[in-house]
């Protein structure tokens, strides 16, 4: 190698810092370029590509007018400072003599800094600032490998790099000093150092190349907790407090980054601070000196940035945080962030319930500006509860506190709302709420169904019901209930099956209690019965303003007869009080079933009202008979119960009944009333012709205890029962007129019950009358809005030998995810796989996981080992077998690694519910690869 090269390189500025072997490497990446007098180098502004060695003649430095401003001679450095700040030529040059120059080139100059990093880290300490060319290597060696800068992007990363300025520190001299401010973060590129408290018995720590050291001081600009010292001489790269600071307004992410890897112990004057706080705390209150000093000695300090959240709902309970600067705001919901329940400054604690009861947040903690935290973490916690038996105890009277407080509060927000009990004293609300237990039930779900057995009272904390009684033409909406209403007393009260279909309108909370304990808290609180009585009858006023106020119906126009038949060439018949009805606004005829003949009518406006006595009496005897079958002592306490229900039963609705029955004009009511009557089979008159097919029934026979669940009493009984549409008697040859209907024969058959229908909505008039026949022509009732949409859209109906099905308990967020279920396709007793419940995690509280949890369970709900769940995705299928883990483990899980929509779930074996649309994402990024959970369990039950 040139001697000569090697002597300007040793003595030109910069590289004269340099060891021999590092010049010699610089040289080598040199070449040579013959310049002639007058020559432009560079000119101003053009790019920094090369750096130029002298070797002969003369350079001279220009502005752009020309202007001299320096002249360059053998050995020195042209277009160097431009080069290493990776700038823009500041000014131009020229030849001024012929001359020789020894040229590095920007790429050779990088590629050198990257193969011996310590030529760049000397350079940039000779020319007193970071080299601009050693930035890459400064994001990929030196900043991406610390954990706490690496998940940061390249451009944040890039931004740090620029900041970053180089210092020496010489063996035994002090970088930090305990107690005092830290002038920023380091970062150290060579040399060890010792990190040790000033306490004596303090921890003790070497660091070297690679690692860093004063975060969160910088972070918090609270004082350093240990000292460091170089333990040999030492290169450095610092980045000042205030570029910090300047960097996290750009680059937030910065500051999050740090404040999730960063914990450090307090200070001893934080400790001291952090005693006196836990001596007013009521888990601590009342503990030793000792006890309160190792308390603070496991507190750590937490750096959250303003607008981050500490912890969201839903998340594990794993910390008691309290407050040493800044502010945190409580809300309900951390998605929305907009119901603040409270606001904590410097002092004050939270998320000490959760470490407690070790029960997931029910709130989420928000930073509402840049605040730090004293931290006392579940793993701390637990063993100083287990080195410290007076904590134990302090835990044990304190959450037993909190819990009564909790529940109190949960009873006055929850349980008030509830029409039945907003009388009741907070005594009798405690001691029912320990009755009650939640239940969900998703929008479309049935919750009751009509004729099962009844053991179970609902209330509705939110979301709304229908009340459907009856099915298919035959259906109608009884009522639609919401929050605060109450269902399925009837059955309770009467022991009767259930006498309505009750489906969730929306997604709906409840909460449920038996009838054990309806009947014993009935029986040990009156004032329950009384406002139960005032629930039936406020049901019973919306009753009748729905039935016995409708607006009247329009006037029918009479229809012409069709041209092709000319009835009128008939002799009609004399008129009778049917053939009156259908001239005029009468009620409509009496209509038995098909094997039962009409009764003349006149006689049918008087029967029913005696036999519709009889049939009152003989409800009243059934409710006597279930009232024997209580004990003495409940017969006794039901007493007000029994009264209330004579009163509504055997007063208010006959009563109501009797004086429509008795009303001057029956066509002004407006409305369909029924009730139950027993009669005999009457033959056909003597001499009518017999049609060749029976006439259907206009309404099937009801139940001698048919009662409306909601209390809707029997009035309901007829305007639930639409009839089959009118059948038209085919045309008979002409025959004689008939002066008058014979007067029927006495019963000879059977007592069948059968309905009796009053309404005030005519037939069609005719100007022709129909021909007699033995069967009245069945005339169907005018249908009820809600009765006619159901009646044209028919709600689906469960077959009578279906068994009840369990609910599913499905997490809210599923819909919002795109997740559905498949429902199995199995007939009436065929068994079948169920999703039970269903729950996802989201990215906060599933962490690092991203996994489907299934758990499978048989009919009474106890785990099963061995059974096989499907896990399909487009193109690839996988078996996986449920496995003997411990209870709190679901026995079988597969890994996801597509987003939203790739993946179903069934269990094998029998028909199965598929749960579809699985996958890693959220509701507003499910195209992205975030890592969730999802919790399923499949029950096996019968159809």
């Amino acid at each position: 190698m040139n001697d000569e090269k090697l002597r300007l390189i040793g003595n030109a500025p910069f590289f004269s810092a340099l060891t021999p072997e590092e010049q010699g490497r610089i040289a080598q990446r040199m070449h040579l370029e013959v310049r002639r007098k007058g020559e432009t180098l560079f000119q101003k502004n053009a790019a920094s590509n090369n750096l130029y060695l002298v070797k002969s003649g003369w350079v001279r430095l220009v502005t752009n007018g020309g202007t001299a401003i320096a002249s360059q001679g053998p050995g020195s450095l042209v277009g160097e400072t431009d080069l290493f700040l990776d700038r823009p030529r500041s000014h131009g040059a020229v030849i001024a003599t012929d001359a020789e120059l020894w040229v590095l080139d920007r790429e050779d100059l990088v590629k050198l800094l990257v193969e011996s990093p310590s030529i760049g880290l000397k350079l940039s300490l000779a020319f007193g600032s970071r080299l601009a060319l050693f930035d890459q290597y400064l994001v990929e060696h030196r900043l991406r490998p610390l954990p706490s800068f690496s998940g940061l992007k390249d451009g944040a990363l890039l931004a740090i790099a620029r900041r970053l300025v180089p210092i020496e520190k010489k063996k035994g001299e002090f970088v930090i000093v305990s107690g005092e401010c830290s002038p920023g973060l380091f970062i150290i590129e060579s040399g060890q150092l010792y990190l040790h408290s000033s306490e004596e018995g303090g921890d003790f720590a070497e660091l070297g190349e690679g690692e860093s050291f004063g975060e969160m001081a910088t972070l918090t600009g609270k004082p350093c907790a240990r000292s460091v010292q170089a333990a040999t001489d030492a290169i450095l790269w610092v980045l000042s407090a205030d570029d910090f600071e300047a960097l996290a307004e750009q680059h937030p992410e910065i500051r999050l980054a740090l404040s999730k890897a960063i914990r450090e112990p307090l200070l001893a004057q934080d400790q001291e601070r952090a005693v006196a706080r836990l001596r007013t705390m009521s888990l601590f209150e009342g503990l030793p000196e000792e006890v309160l000093w190792a308390v603070s000695g496991r507190l750590l300090l937490r750096h959250v940035p303003a607008g981050e959240f500490v912890f969201v709902e839903g998340a594990p309970g794993e910390a008691l945080y309290l407050i040493d600067s800044g502010q945190v705001e409580i809300v309900a919901d951390a998605r929305t962030a907009r119901a603040i329940l409270a606001r904590l400054g410097a002092d004050e604690f939270f998320g000490e319930m959760a470490l407690l009861t070790g029960r997931p947040h029910s709130t989420a903690a928000r930073a509402a500006t840049h605040t730090n935290l004293w931290v006392l973490y579940r793993s701390d916690f637990d063993d100083l509860v287990n080195r410290y038996p007076s904590i134990s105890l302090a835990l044990s009277r304190v959450l037993s506190q909190r819990l009564a407080e909790m529940d109190r509060r949960f009873v006055e927000t929850h349980l008030r709302g509830l029409k039945l009990l907003a009388g009741l004293s907070s005594g009798q609300l405690e001691e029912i709420s320990r009755r009650l237990k939640p239940v969900r039930f998703r929008q479309g779900e049935t919750i009751l169904r009509e004729g099962d057995p009844g053991d179970e009272l609902f209330f509705i904390e939110s979301g709304q019901v229908q009340v459907v009684r009856g099915s298919g033409l035959k259906a109608m909406i009884l009522a639609e209930l919401g929050p605060g209403d109450l269902f399925g007393e009837m059955a309770l009260l009467t022991g009767n099956p259930r006498s309505a279909t009750v489906t969730a309108l929306s997604d709906v909370d409840l909460w449920v209690m038996s009838r054990p304990d309806f009947d014993d808290l009935v029986t040990t609180y009156p004032n329950l019965a009384l406002a139960l009585s005032r629930v039936l009858s406020e049901r019973l006023r919306r009753t009748d303003e729905r039935y016995l106020r409708q607006p009247p119906p329009a006037p029918v126009v009479p229809a012409p007869s069709p041209p092709p038949v000319r009835r009128t060439a008939r002799a009609a018949p004399a008129p009778t009080r049917a053939a009156t009805a259908v001239a005029r606004p009468r009620p409509a005829p009496i209509v038995q079933p098909a094997a039962v003949a009409v009764a003349p009518p006149r006689p049918a406006r008087v029967r029913p009202k005696r036999d519709l006595l009889a049939e009152l009496k003989q409800g009243f005897t059934g409710l006597a008979t279930w009232y024997g079958s209580l004990s003495r002592g409940a017969k006794v306490r039901l007493i007000l119960v029994t009264l209330l229900l004579v009163w509504l039963i055997g007063i208010a609705a006959p009563a109501l009944v009797l004086s429509t029955l008795t009303a001057a004009d029956v066509t002004s009511l407006r409305g369909a009333i029924a009730f139950v009557q027993v009669e005999t089979t009457v033959p056909a008159p003597t001499g009518l012709p017999v049609p060749t097919e029976p006439a259907r029934p206009l309404l099937v026979p009801p139940s001698p205890t048919a009662v409306v669940e909601a209390g809707e009493a029997i009035l309901m009984e007829a305007a639930a029962a639409p009839t089959e549409a009118p059948t038209e008697a085919p045309l008979q040859p002409a025959e004689p007129a008939l002066a008058a209907p014979p007067e029927p024969e006495q019963p000879t058959a059977t007592p069948t019950p059968w309905i009796i229908v009053v309404t005030n909505t005519p037939a069609p008039p005719t100007d022709t009358p129909l021909p007699p026949t033995d069967t009245p022509v069945p005339v169907r009732p005018p249908l009820t809005n809600r009765a006619a949409s159901l009646a044209a859209n028919p709600p689906a109906t469960p077959t009578p030998s279906e068994n009840p099905q369990p609910p599913r308990e499905l997490d809210p967020r599923l819909s919002a995810l795109g997740v559905v279920i498949a429902p199995a396709d199995v007939k009436p007793g065929q068994k079948y796989w169920r999703l039970v419940k269903a729950r996802w995690q989201n990215e906060q509280e599933a962490g690092s996981d991203h996994t489907i949890y299934i758990d499978v369970l048989d009919e009474n709900g106890n785990r099963l080992i061995g059974e096989v769940v499907e896990i399909r995705w487009e193109g690839g299928f996988v078996p996986i077998v449920t496995e003997n883990k411990p209870p709190n483990e679901y026995p079988a899980n597969f890994p996801m690694y597509n987003c939203l929509g790739s993946y179903a779930v069934r269990v094998a074996g029998l028909p199965s519910d598929i749960v579809q649309g699985l996958g890693l994402g959220t509701p507003e990024q499910p195209n992205f690869k975030i890592h969730t959970n999802f919790f399923l369990t499949f029950q096996r039950v019968t159809r």
